[in-house]
């Protein structure tokens, strides 16, 4: 989930018109963006996805944040919102993916398995979140139409292309409702195992049925 994450700085932003629109949108990505800087160290996906998406470290993140925007600002108000929006990926992520909500813990509902539905549904929440700030800046340029529309450009490219990469994804583009294994005829989904990196890191694979002959 991208543009969906968006959605809620656009939301705030409406909301707390004094926070700057770049604050919300660092914030909103901001467990994204600590999984990224985890990658040079040589941290395994697994556990970037823990340490920047997982509780506890989850909300010591979102302290930090709101940490940082209150020694900036002096207000607590725009300290709460910055530590609520980051936690705001974490709960938008229990429901496009399937990272564990702490190691050993509930997985999300793994939605983006449907790729069209996923994309539904960020679109919505992009659409909700950008009306309300044109209602309340219409001039403002994140609020113009060609930003919509370039975000939704954007996410459905990304989806495709996220489809294309990762043939073991249960993702499926051609059919809205039912996972791409049943769709392709593939065996189910298998369990890699409780060490295997693409499980622990929320991916699901499959083996494809071989041609006969």
């Amino acid at each position: 989930m991208i543009i969906g994450h968006f959605a809620v700085a656009y939301a705030a932003r409406a909301r707390w018109r004094r926070i700057p629109l770049p604050w919300l949108l660092l914030a909103t990505m901001a467990p994204d963006l600590l999984r990224l800087c985890l990658a040079p160290w040589g941290v395994g996906m697994a556990s970037r996805n823990d340490y920047s998406h997982a509780l506890p470290w989850s909300i010591g993140l979102a302290a930090g944040a709101a940490l940082v925007a209150w020694m900036v600002r002096r207000d607590k108000e725009t300290a709460w919102v910055i530590g609520l929006v980051v936690l705001s990926h974490i709960a938008l992520d229990m429901l496009s993916g399937r990272k564990p909500l702490w190691v050993g813990g509930p997985n999300g509902l793994n939605l983006q398995q449907f790729e069209p539905l996923e994309f539904v549904i960020e679109g919505a929440l992009l659409y909700v979140g950008w009306r309300l700030l044109r209602q309340r800046e219409q001039m403002h340029p994140a609020a113009r139409k060609l930003a919509l529309a370039l975000m939704l450009l954007g996410e459905a490219g990304y989806l495709t292309t996220t489809l294309l990469a990762r043939p073991y994804a249960t993702r499926c583009i051609e059919h809205p409702i039912q996972p791409c294994w049943k769709r392709r005829r593939d065996q189910p989904p298998t369990s890699r195992g409780p060490s295997d990196p693409l499980r622990l890191a929320g991916v699901d694979g499959f083996v494809r049925k071989r041609p006969s002959g």
